[in-house]
């Protein structure tokens, strides 16, 4: 038993040793903890000697990084600017034209109907002058619809060059256009008129699908004529005025001066009797 108790006992202090010395040794890793944080002072500074941490190196970098790209970035450049201003004309056009497009094909596809395969097998086919086959009439439904779409591309292409150089005339010479204090109305409406003679219009659907001539240069002729007509008259205006002038001017000699020498001035009459020999 003495034996026993002695081995208890022993255990007891080996167990009681352990778990004193565990708070010890937790306590000096706080110690050691806090002596490696570097001391900060009241404003958020760190004393000298300290390393600042790596965070706030990183935050002061980045905002440095920052502000040199926002002093680095330059105002766009004139080239720059009337790129942009192209892509927006070529997306505004394109937007334009389908719906152009859009519109062409619903009037094509009320007028032009392609039939169904059924129907075009009740149908005689003029190559065989027999009925259409499943086969043949396939083929040609899928014909006509291909020449329909390809009717569409060509009927949306010649309105848009019709609208375009329409639009460009009107920028171009402002006498065309009603806004504009060169408007002149008796000659477009005398261009109007012969471009309207010359347009080609699709009997079945109303739409214009092509011009005989270019919208751009009939107005651009029209102008033309306009500015050498008024260049003649107004050389035609200057003769006329010369003219005049010459013909109210009074003489100073001849037949001519004896007859208006009572409306002469007296300087007029004084030269032309000095001119007769008089000592005036």
């Amino acid at each position: 038993m003495d034996e026993e108790s002695t081995a208890v006992n022993e255990a007891e202090v080996t167990d009681t040793s352990t778990t004193e010395s565990a708070p010890v040794e937790s306590a000096n890793q706080s110690e050691q903890s806090d002596a490696e944080q570097p001391e900060v002072i009241d404003d958020g500074e760190y004393a000298s000697g300290d390393d600042v941490p790596k965070d706030s190196e990183e935050e002061e970098s980045t905002d440095s990084d920052d502000e040199q790209s926002e002093d680095e970035e330059e105002p766009q450049s004139k080239g720059e600017k009337r790129k942009d201003q192209l892509n927006t004309e070529i997306r505004d056009l394109v937007a334009q034209r389908n719906t152009l497009k859009q519109q062409v094909e619903q009037l094509n596809s009320q007028a032009y109907q392609v039939p169904s395969e059924q129907e075009l097998q009740d149908q005689i086919n003029p190559d065989t002058g027999e009925y259409y086959t499943a086969l043949e009439a396939k083929l040609s439904r899928m014909e006509q619809q291909q020449q329909l779409r390809e009717y569409t591309e060509q009927v949306t292409e010649a309105q848009m060059t019709v609208s375009s150089e329409a639009q460009r005339a009107l920028q171009d010479f402002p006498i065309f256009d009603s806004q504009s204090k060169e408007y002149d109305p008796e000659i477009a409406a005398q261009a109007d008129a012969i471009l309207q003679q010359n347009l080609v219009v699709d009997q079945n659907t109303g739409q214009i699908i092509g011009s005989r001539i270019s919208p751009y240069q009939l107005y651009k002729s029209y102008d033309v004529a306009r500015k050498a007509s008024q260049r003649k008259a107004q050389i035609q205006g200057q003769k006329s005025v010369e003219k005049m002038m010459a013909a109210s001017a009074p003489t100073t000699g001849g037949r001519g001066a004896e007859r208006t020498f009572s409306k002469m001035s007296l300087q007029e009459k004084a030269d032309y009797l000095r001119k007769k020999g008089q000592d005036v």
